[in-house]
């Protein structure tokens, strides 16, 4: 895992609170569940090792079931979470929220390339601002 990766999982797992008040009332103590990770849309898979990182910062682990850079057909099981299930709904909102928009930065940017093949033009740079 890179620097970057785990530094940015920190940030996003910080900023989303650290306590739940319906988990902590709703899930008892060490229940260990699984996740689905599933791509509602079309498009290209991205950021897997930012997911990656938050989770291993909320003490779970993914199995992945696509790989970076990949096309994903709606309704695709990406990958499964797996750990206690506090952890896991700890790890969620986080995670999706990095997953999500890198795979729409990677989405958008095959989309130029796609636009361009076959001409002489060539996409050497995107950005995505928000």
């Amino acid at each position: 895992m890179s620097a970057d990766a785990a530094r940015i999982a920190a940030a996003a797992v910080a900023e989303d609170g650290d306590a739940d008040v319906t988990t902590a009332v709703t899930v008892p103590p060490g229940l260990q569940a699984e996740g689905i990770i599933e791509y509602r849309s079309g498009g290209v898979l991205a950021g897997i090792a930012y997911a990656d990182a938050v989770a291993r910062a909320c003490t779970c682990s993914i199995d992945w079931r696509a790989q970076e850079g990949c096309t994903v057909d709606p309704g695709t099981v990406i990958g499964v979470l797996h750990g206690a299930l506090d952890r896991i709904l700890r790890a969620e909102r986080p995670m999706l929220n990095l997953l999500q928009r890198a795979c729409g930065i990677a989405t958008a940017t095959r989309a130029y390339v796609d636009a361009v093949a076959g001409t002489r033009c060539r996409i050497l740079h995107t950005r995505k601002t928000a």
